[in-house]
């Protein structure tokens, strides 16, 4: 299984056999540092990566980008205004909700993050072939801009039995990590 959470940043665990597998520097999972392309919004430190893709401090970085150009387009957008005159300061929050009220631009962004994060979700599938893959955080409040690029990533390689796609959620729990995942939800 692969838990995959989208925040600030863009992190993994891998849960192998049953127990987080950690690696020989306590990093492994680090999906975000992986560069999905030469260029682009930065996580941790590397243009292109994945965390600078589809992570909320990389959809801040994207908005810049597609708002600049909009912007040269002549295409409104509420994103670049603010009511106190300031230049915009974009979060993913914003962005996200200016998307639920329907502004293209924002909208654009959204999809963008949503697109790469199949990349990756793709390359997850290629590389561990997980049973299942749990996703959380700000993935969630993208649900359907992620479950219509879900038949895309997944069509990308055939395989035989596909990947469950579960969101997370948190609960108290007291057994250990690997006996009893407290975040899948089926």
């Amino acid at each position: 299984m692969v838990f995959l959470t989208m925040g600030t940043g863009l992190g993994a665990g891998l849960i192998l056999d049953g127990r987080l597998y950690r690696g020989v520097s306590n990093l492994a999972g680090e999906i975000g540092h992986i560069r999905l392309s030469r260029s682009g919004p930065s996580g941790y430190g590397k243009a292109g990566s994945a965390e600078g893709w589809a992570s909320g401090g990389g959809m801040a970085q994207i908005a810049e980008r597609v708002v600049r150009a909009a912007s040269e387009n002549g295409e409104a957008t509420a994103l670049t205004r603010r009511s106190d005159g300031m230049p915009p300061s974009y979060t993913a929050q914003l962005v996200w909700e200016m998307a639920q009220r329907g502004d293209g631009v924002a909208q654009r962004v959204v999809d963008i993050a949503a697109k790469r994060l199949g990349e990756i979700l793709a390359i997850l599938i290629d590389l561990l072939n997980p049973d299942r893959i749990v996703i959380g955080g700000l993935a969630l409040r993208m649900g359907k801009h992620c479950s219509h690029r879900r038949g895309q990533w997944s069509s990308r390689k055939r395989l035989r039995k596909q990947p469950a796609l579960a969101k997370s959620f948190l609960r108290p729990f007291t057994k250990k990590l690997g006996t009893w995942p407290p975040f899948v939800s089926r």
